[in-house]
């Protein structure tokens, strides 16, 4: 399979998740990816979708049914999500970076929001794990891995 094909075949695949099954898709990625990956329990995580101490980063996944995002819910899950993590897991661990992650990169209100998160200069960086993101995180796996993932 052509490279170039492949990158589609991931993207279309991460495009069409949702709930659960994005988080999943995210996870089976990110654990290739930080091999010292904790997955939290399904209920009560607490605004917690995973994060690796070596990596010093923090995960947020929202997915929703739709293709699209919507600008205010979306921007009101970026606000609740990194209150969840100030409020249970930021002083845990010296993390340096908190992400939120989707299947779409956010632009607009809800990219903004991550903007003016970052200038609260709390020694968090704020980032967007967009589309384009998760797709050169998954190219970087090992083509087996990336067949067993994403069913190619």
């Amino acid at each position: 399979m052509s490279s170039k094909i492949l990158e589609i075949a991931i993207r279309d695949k991460i495009k069409v998740a949702d709930g659960k099954q994005f988080q999943q898709l995210f996870w089976d990625i990110a654990m290739l990816r930080f091999s010292d990956l904790q997955t939290p329990r399904m209920q009560k995580d607490l605004g917690n979708d995973g994060y690796s101490i070596t990596g010093k980063i923090f995960f947020a996944c929202y997915a929703p049914e739709s293709l699209k995002y919507d600008n205010k819910d979306t921007a009101d899950k970026i606000d609740d999500d990194y209150k969840a993590f100030c409020d249970n897991w930021k002083s845990k661990h010296s993390f340096t970076r908190w992400a939120f992650v989707t299947k779409d990169n956010l632009m607009g209100t809800p990219h903004q929001r991550i903007v003016d998160l970052n200038a609260n200069l709390d020694g968090i960086g704020k980032e967007n794990w967009g589309l384009e993101q998760l797709v050169r995180e998954a190219l970087c796996l090992d083509s087996s891995h990336i067949i067993r993932i994403f069913s190619l």
